[in-house]
């Protein structure tokens, strides 16, 4: 059966029952950080860094500019100049220039100049230049600095 409740509480005084009904699991309480799983913080904490600290790729793949893709498709691939690997751990100070790709690790930096990642599957290496047989959008498997946590 269904309970209708119908009687209205002001607020505060809504405020006062909830205290007094719980007051005695009300309190701060400092635990080591194994033993806080299922708590509820007591105030508010602020991260000073950003996670991930940079850009990073969410794929395997070559790190391009995504301008530099546009109307690749499997009759005609785009053919960019491979200039270097990133891995995952790496920040080697590589620069993609137009033209150019890099080929990158799920989680490295993504190499200045670069705002995309081709997936290696939609890519064929030969020699010192790829061969990439889809555009992809800028920002592709690309996860944003602070995008798990933001600095402040």
């Amino acid at each position: 059966m269904r309970k209708v409740f119908r009687t209205l509480v002001a607020v505060e005084d809504a405020r006062k029952i909830v205290m007094n009904r719980f007051s005695k699991c009300i309190g701060v309480e400092h635990v080591e950080l194994e033993r806080a799983y299922g708590r509820v913080l007591a105030e508010d904490c602020y991260s000073n860094i950003d996670v991930p600290p940079f850009d990073r790729a969410t794929m395997d793949g070559y790190a391009v500019r995504a301008e530099d893709t546009f109307g690749a498709d499997e009759a005609n691939p785009v053919r960019l100049r491979v200039i270097g690997r990133v891995e995952a751990g790496e920040n080697t100070g590589i620069e993609v220039e137009r033209g150019t790709a890099v080929e990158i690790a799920t989680g490295a930096p993504i190499p200045k100049g670069a705002n995309a990642v081709v997936m290696e599957e939609y890519t064929r290496r030969r020699g010192e230049f790829v061969e990439i047989y889809r555009p992809v959008a800028p920002g592709e498997n690309v996860m944003s600095a602070g995008s798990d946590v933001m600095a402040g």
